[in-house]
């Protein structure tokens, strides 16, 4: 069985973390550098950075604070915001990312993927596709944060960009966002069938249940979230355990044990759980060592 990553997606507005509510609302979480480390300790396997700021006011994504989160992420980081010009994914991947994230000037110039792949490689570019229910049927691509429809199906422009060169798919259920009732699966397979280069999805996971139920049922190749990672304590690492029990292998990065807890769905141990003994090393992060 293939080995799934675990993501978080973390979103930037004004400086700061937030936690984000249909796309339209946005309560402050953290500043970013705290985000990472506490995403990094706790065995994340991967971290989305968004600046939704920077698409509004003609800039990108700050190298300055790439590089400030990098020095704390031992992780594969892909940032976005703003990102419309080769300039800008150079200078985020000097600063310490891996990836770009491009998302609405795909439909303002869809050569700048082709462009991009050829000086960057596949694998550094990622496409963010935010996605809803239209009003005609069926799902509908917005682009300026889910401002402005499309008219394009997701299916559809996931493979276009596949086709012209992208690496991976991030798709955002926009009508789940904040929602914690799971992720769109129906969205989910219609764009995933489509391609075969990995597809991450986010939207709606309010429970380590949600995330396992998208490894079992649908053809995903990571899994996202953003709020439920704020504010549930230990969650990455109670939810590898809770996915890991239903059969859904992860990769383990720090040498966290919780075998020997019954987590519940909420990613919290349930209280017949055997406490650690005070002697064991509960944290020990051995990425990044030489």
């Amino acid at each position: 069985m293939p080995i799934r990553r675990v993501v978080a997606s973390l979103i930037l507005k004004d400086g700061w973390i937030v936690q984000s509510l249909g796309f339209e609302r946005y309560l402050p979480v953290s500043r970013a550098e705290v985000a990472v480390d506490y995403l990094n300790r706790w065995d994340i396997d991967e971290i989305v950075l968004l600046d939704i700021s920077a698409r509004g006011n003609g800039t990108h994504i700050s190298g300055d604070l790439v590089e400030r989160v990098s020095t704390k992420c031992f992780v594969p980081l892909a940032v976005g915001g703003g990102i419309k010009d080769i300039n800008a994914i150079a200078e985020v991947i000097r600063r310490g990312a891996e990836k770009a994230v491009i998302n609405t000037h795909v439909f303002d110039d869809p050569g700048f993927v082709e462009q991009a792949a050829d000086v960057f490689g596949s694998q550094c570019i990622v496409i963010s596709i935010d996605a809803k229910p239209g009003v005609s049927g069926g799902y509908e691509v917005f682009a300026d944060g889910g401002a402005r429809a499309t008219g394009r199906d997701p299916a559809d422009l996931a493979h276009e960009m596949q086709e012209r060169g992208a690496g991976e798919i991030f798709l955002n259920a926009i009508h789940r966002d904040g929602s914690k009732q799971g992720y769109d699966a129906e969205l989910i397979q219609r764009v995933a069938s489509r391609v075969h280069i990995p597809v991450i999805v986010c939207g709606g996971v309010g429970t380590s249940e949600h995330i396992a139920d998208g490894m079992k049922g649908t053809s995903a190749d990571a899994f996202a979230a953003g709020n439920f990672f704020h504010f549930t304590e230990h969650s990455v690492t109670h939810t590898k355990a809770f996915i890991g029990a239903h059969g859904s292998p992860t990769r383990h990065g720090v040498d966290i044990n919780y075998d020997h807890v019954d987590a519940d769905q909420m990613a919290r141990p349930r209280k017949n759980a055997r406490p650690f003994r005070q002697d064991e090393d509960l944290l020990t992060d051995t990425r990044g060592a030489e």
